[in-house]
């Protein structure tokens, strides 16, 4: 057994992996903590996995970590003296914090004395993103693995030729702090949203501005035939810990947004921000599709994998899966540093004797339920043998459903085990879940989940899009049937972000369902917009009473908060 962490950038995360590679357990920190993006070494999640796997975790021989430290701490350490002297406020804070981030990883992992007898090991982050993928990736070679973040020990891109799972090999990279990632950040500390969590708001903005700041913007980076032009001075990320851009990038194009508040389309200065927007999305697309063109050209090899927090960017990756010379494009569904834990963990499983199963499940891990603690709690409506019969009753009363079912999603993005639900066709009821519950901007719309018989109905999608709409990696654009009846869950581009159940889900039981009286449901995560999803029945039902939700799916039945 083996066991991945990622820990001290953001979204802290355990896994245990099978000699065989099989994914056993994973465990985000922030599940417990309770404490969204959680960055902090993973002691709760390394605790739940010891606890619900106690026969296996003796069998632990080694522990992974998603990068290499020492590695990663001098790379940031030696530009910003290099090029900013010795006192400035990232230099100050890399050597106060010294001991304080992932160069504690060992003593940290030591004080755990199950674990104790483990030999440590540290991994490339960027590796750990590439098998991060390929734990996910159908077992065919060769292939193309490209890794886009912010930074990753040295490296903010990575091009690798993947012959075996033990054969890979890198044929180009770009250092820091040179990074697509760390641009597009920086554009979002601008617009006043929380660097690492907030781009996506960034995207879905994009979505109604034009790229009018594009030429500006190429003037601060552009890539052409493997050759990287960046223009740092537009940045303060290289040695500010307050802020990621330079005033020469205020000079380019005006003041920043404050973040006191969201967001919204009645702002006198939306379509400003949504054009600073589109212009940064509509550059990154360009830039990485061009890297994409780079690898086909010097591989000739059209099977990819894609991964690193950029791969998150849905609306970018629909771009990507519409190249011509694109056989296969696939993405984890947990892209990020979150993710490069079970990439870590399924390295030290990869035997060229074994063949890595294609199918592995979304939703691992043991999160243990009290039925008697939910029947005291709150009143049954339906039991365990009429879940769906109920669910599908309450959705066609209009009403707004909350899942706490099994395992909770391996990925950021709720696939109906930990979900909000209601009929996509209702716009008010969509508008509510959207804006009243979730806290959201009105410019963010919520997803849609359907069959895949549904999709070809009301979308343009292809076969590489179908696969990755299983996890909502991608974007696909609406037809007029669409644009009839769900308006609600469409950009104002008309595209949307889908999801198509997977089959035996209860997701995709519940729409194929006979009292079933629609074919699109809305879907949203289970949380409020600060918090992380909800993990336990004690999350979920304090997240209810909150929000004044009121029916409960679980695997016990179906309840109603008192």
């Amino acid at each position: 057994m083996f066991l991945g962490v990622s820990a001290f950038y953001h979204e802290s995360s355990v896994a245990l992996v099978s000699k065989n590679g099989d994914l056993i357990d994973f465990q985000k920190e922030e599940w417990h903590s309770r404490v969204k993006g959680d960055k902090s070494f993973p002691k709760l999640s390394i605790e739940k996995i010891i606890k619900d796997n106690q026969d296996d975790y003796p069998n632990i021989t080694e522990i992974i970590f998603y990068e290499r430290p020492l590695r990663a701490w001098l790379t940031v350490i030696k530009d910003t003296i290099k090029n900013h002297g010795y006192l400035n406020d990232l230099s100050k804070n890399y050597f106060r914090n010294f001991f304080n981030g992932s160069m504690s990883f060992y003593k940290e992992i030591s004080k755990f004395k199950e674990l104790k007898k483990c030999k440590i090991k540290y991994f490339d982050h960027h590796l750990s993103h590439t098998y991060s993928a390929l734990m996910y990736s159908e077992s065919f070679f060769p292939k193309i693995s490209v890794v886009i973040d912010g930074i990753g020990d040295n490296k903010t891109i990575s091009i690798y030729k993947i012959n075996s799972l033990t054969d890979i090999n890198l044929i180009w990279s770009l250092d820091y702090p040179y990074s697509v990632g760390l641009f597009y950040s920086a554009i979002t500390d601008f617009l006043g949203y929380g660097v690492n969590n907030g781009e996506f708001k960034v995207m879905a903005l994009s979505s109604y501005g034009k790229p009018v700041f594009k030429d500006e913007f190429y003037k601060i980076m552009n890539f052409k035939d493997g050759k990287f032009n960046f223009d740092t001075s537009f940045f303060s990320y290289q040695y500010s810990t307050n802020k990621s851009y330079s005033e020469k990038l205020l000079n380019l194009i005006g003041e920043p947004r404050m973040s006191l508040n969201n967001l919204d389309m009645t702002d006198p200065n939306f379509s400003k921000y949504a054009d600073i927007a589109s212009s940064a999305q509509k550059i990154l697309e360009e830039i990485v599709i061009k890297i994409f063109d780079y690898a086909y050209k010097k591989t000739k090899i059209n099977n990819f994998i894609f991964s690193g927090g950029v791969a998150l960017n849905s609306t970018l990756v629909s771009k990507i899966s519409d190249l011509s010379y694109i056989n296969s494009l696939e993405i984890p569904p947990s892209p990020g540093d979150s993710g490069a834990s079970i990439g870590a963990a399924f390295y030290l499983s990869c035997d060229p004797k074994i063949t890595k199963p294609i199918s592995v499940n979304l939703y691992t891990g043991k999160v243990k339920y009290s039925k008697y603690f939910i029947e005291q709690k709150l009143n049954k409506l339906y039991d365990d043998k009429n879940i769906i019969k109920g669910a599908a009753e309450l959705i066609n009363d209009q009403k707004i459903i909350c899942t706490c079912l099994g395992n909770i999603e391996t990925g950021p993005r709720a696939l109906g085990n930990r979900s909000f639900l209601c009929d996509a066709r209702n716009e008010e009821l969509v508008k509510k879940l959207n804006s009243d519950i979730k806290r959201r901007s009105d410019f963010i719309p919520t997803a849609p989940v359907m069959s895949i018989e549904t999709s070809k109905k009301y979308f343009l999608i292809n076969k590489i899009n179908e696969k990755l709409a299983e996890t909502m990696s991608t974007i696909v654009m609406a037809n007029d049937n669409a644009l009839l009846r769900y308006k609600s869950i469409l950009h104002f581009d008309f595209t949307a972000r889908i999801q198509i159940a997977k089959k035996n889900t209860f997701i995709s039981n519940l729409l194929s369902s006979e009292n079933a009286n629609f074919e699109i449901l809305a879907n949203t995560s289970f949380n409020i917009s600060s918090d992380p999803m909800v993990y336990s029945l004690e999350d979920a039902i304090m997240t209810m009473k909150r929000t004044g939700l009121k029916y409960l799916i679980t695997d016990f039945g179906i309840f109603e908060i008192r």
